[in-house]
């Protein structure tokens, strides 16, 4: 076989397998570039889809129970979060019916009732929540216990016992909410520290629930400490200056 037909032969033969790897070279890049371009477009898509949901909450209830529940409950901050997604939404469904229970509880709401209700669409998802509170519960009895040397305190020193139990601002019969009960222990407490018990502290709190009567009994025991007094006046460095 002449040697240029063979060199010609070899060629054709080194030149097509080149061609070939091209086109497979080329053939991949095109098909990377279809791929990028696809996730490209699920993800935008996802984004989009997550974009337009959305989420609404709604209550049925006394207006001061809707504005105590607007303002304080998971579900209702929520809307706001712009990654809120389906699963979180069912999460807090799930979990807001107990959230009520126990902030209509802090207002003297022991016995509420919670019913939801919900709506989900492709582009938006709502749920109702009708919130029957019940009575509110009344104080029936109020204890309030002293230990400490305010025991030995003479009669006529502030403050003194008979004085802190008349300014207790919570009277029985009186409706019960976890903010007044908080509200006269801190000052009770502040009466005993400012004018000399600046150790005394609330060794006892209860507000027992009946649920039967729908009363509440409460109980504070406090322990004054000891008096703190002012001991003699010394003042140093008068040497420097004419008496």
């Amino acid at each position: 076989m002449p040697k240029e037909w063979l060199e010609t032969i070899n060629g054709y033969t080194a030149s097509g397998r080149l061609q070939n790897h091209c086109s497979a070279r080329s053939g991949l890049s095109h098909f990377a570039a279809l791929f990028q371009t696809l996730i490209f477009l699920l993800l935008t898509g996802s984004i989009a889809h997550a974009a337009q949901k959305q989420y609404a909450v709604e209550f049925d209830a006394p207006p001061a129970i809707v504005q105590l529940l607007q303002r304080h409950l998971e579900i209702a901050q929520s809307l706001d979060n712009p990654r809120l997604n389906d699963a979180e939404w069912q999460r807090l469904i799930r979990a807001t019916p107990r959230e009520i229970r126990a902030l209509v509880a802090t207002e003297g709401y022991f016995s509420a009732s919670v019913e939801s209700s919900t709506d989900n669409q492709t582009d938006r998802s709502s749920v109702k929540f009708s919130v029957n509170p019940g009575e509110q519960a009344t104080i029936n009895e109020i204890e309030l216990n002293f230990s400490g040397e305010i025991l030995q305190q003479p009669t006529g020193d502030r403050p003194g016992i008979d004085q802190l139990k008349a300014e207790w601002g919570l009277i029985e019969n009186k409706p019960f909410t976890q903010e007044a009960w908080g509200q006269e222990k801190r000052k009770l407490l502040s009466e005993l520290v400012v004018y000399r018990y600046p150790n005394a502290r609330i060794v006892q709190s209860r507000a027992e629930v009946d649920s039967k009567t729908n009363s509440v009994r409460l109980m504070v025991h406090v322990d004054s400490g000891n008096q703190r007094r002012f001991g003699d006046l010394v003042v140093s460095g008068l040497q420097r200056y004419p008496e």
